[in-house]
């Protein structure tokens, strides 16, 4: 759990954020959306996730969301491939994310 919990920020200018809580919740900001047919796209709301492991990658996380405009439950992948580093499978613009070394936020 201390691998994974806490704010995660993507490097190299990008907004996007990750705030992953010990209750199975986060808040994702500007994420790719695991919705979009053939990838593309970006997603910021609420999210669930869980400890997940996807073939030929790191162990990670999974988080699953609801869009307003969908009707099925949308997930993405986030690696950890050492602790305080990560990236979404799932970005075509490969942006890897840091952990902030103060915790939750």
């Amino acid at each position: 759990m201390s691998d994974v919990e806490g704010v995660w920020r993507a490097e190299g200018g990008e907004k996007a954020r990750v705030l992953i809580r010990v209750d199975g919740t986060a808040d994702l900001a500007d994420v790719p959306d695991g919705c979009l047919p053939g990838g593309g796209g970006h997603y910021s709301g609420p999210a669930n996730w869980v400890f997940d492991a996807v073939l030929d990658e790191s162990p990670g996380v999974r988080f699953t969301y609801e869009r307003p405009d969908a009707s099925e439950v949308c997930s993405v992948y986030f690696a950890v491939p050492k602790p305080g580093e990560g990236y979404f499978i799932e970005d075509r613009e490969e942006v890897n994310y840091v952990r902030d070394s103060g915790g939750s936020k």
